[in-house]
């Protein structure tokens, strides 16, 4: 398990996306300022929260391990608080990415589902 998550860390690092842990970053305009996962682990479904400094599209991907695309949705986002829900009770077992991005900016969180 710990292999994993250094891996997933790394790959963020790679692809040049900000972490949500970091402890509070500036949200410049037009950034995705920081999103939460709960509750995580999930077993049937769980909560996407993104805080957006404008009104804007982005889009949002979630991916498995093995970096393939599960699921893409395109989101309009508000200004403020943005809260999504998601069902992946179909899903397997096993840790996932949740990217979101817009023409400017990428997240990623991870999650666990048991």
């Amino acid at each position: 398990m710990k292999y994993l998550i250094l891996v997933f860390s790394l790959l963020m690092i790679l692809i040049g996306c900000k972490q949500e842990e970091i402890p509070n970053y500036p949200c410049a305009d037009g950034e995705i300022c920081k999103q939460s996962i709960f509750p995580n682990p999930v077993q049937d479904a769980f909560t996407f929260q993104v805080e957006s400094n404008s009104k804007k599209a982005a889009t949002l991907e979630i991916l498995n391990i093995n970096g393939q695309l599960i699921l893409e949705e395109e989101l309009e986002l508000i200004m403020g608080t943005n809260e999504f829900q998601y069902d992946v009770e179909h899903f397997e077992r096993g840790i996932y990415m949740l990217r979101i991005k817009n023409e400017t900016d990428a997240l990623i969180s991870r999650f666990i589902k048991q």
